[in-house]
């Protein structure tokens, strides 16, 4: 009886283990390229407005511009860089923004503008005109 109890322990216990390493195995993150770049208008850095890179399929990446308008996209709270292959840019200006300028017909998200997104570093500017 004994022998038998062990025996279903120590299988229960080799089975939960079995178990919780199938879900170790892989990522389920797609691959990401790091992303940086400055947004200006007319020659000007655009400051605290989002920028946002939706690929066709997944997760969208963004950040938000700093006082030189420069960006880093942020895919996950512990992953920097976006998707990898096509993706939709778009500007949009968050809520609380004061005194925000229109943003550009082709750089909204009705329109936005087409980018590659490449495995490792990728530098993309936009260096957005008035209309």
């Amino acid at each position: 009886m004994l022998r038998r109890t062990f025996f279903s322990l120590f299988t229960g216990l080799l089975l939960a283990g079995m178990v919780g390493l199938t879900g170790c195995g892989g990522s389920d993150r797609p691959p990401l390229g790091q992303v940086t770049g400055t947004v200006t208008l007319d020659g000007q850095p655009l400051v605290g407005v989002n920028i946002i890179f939706s690929p066709d399929d997944g997760r969208a990446a963004a950040a938000t511009t700093d006082a030189e308008g420069k960006y880093e996209l942020q895919y996950l709270a512990d992953a920097k860089g976006c998707k990898v292959g096509p993706n939709t840019m778009y500007l949009e200006w968050p809520p609380e923004a004061e005194d925000a300028v229109p943003i550009p017909a082709g750089y909204t998200s009705a329109t936005g503008q087409k980018v590659e997104v490449k495995e490792g570093s990728n530098v993309i500017d936009f260096p957005i005109k008035s209309e």
